[in-house]
């Protein structure tokens, strides 16, 4: 079975990211760190800036990048909705 994706422009390259990663908590799949990547840089933010401007810690976003462990949701909510992704707990 194939996974359902978006596509998102990003920096003038195409980026697909799981569709499942886009939805409310309740059906929601954790992102990758290509995933995580991909919507920093539709923020345009490093990784550092993003932990700066939230208040996580650089190396939290470095784990969460490197698949070592899983994004909390509603950090990645608010990363999508920063990307211009929309608001994923809605439904």
């Amino acid at each position: 079975m194939s996974e359902i994706r978006k596509t998102y422009e990003v920096e003038g390259v195409a980026v697909s990211i799981r569709d499942a990663t886009q939805m409310p908590f309740s059906q929601w799949l954790a992102p990758s760190g290509g995933e995580i990547s991909a919507a920093l840089q539709a923020t345009g933010w490093t990784a550092e800036k993003f932990a700066k401007e939230s208040g996580i810690s650089s190396r939290s976003v470095r784990r969460w990048i490197n698949e070592e462990s899983e994004i909390p949701y509603a950090v990645w909510a608010m990363l999508c909705a920063a990307a211009g992704w929309g608001h994923i707990w809605e439904s």
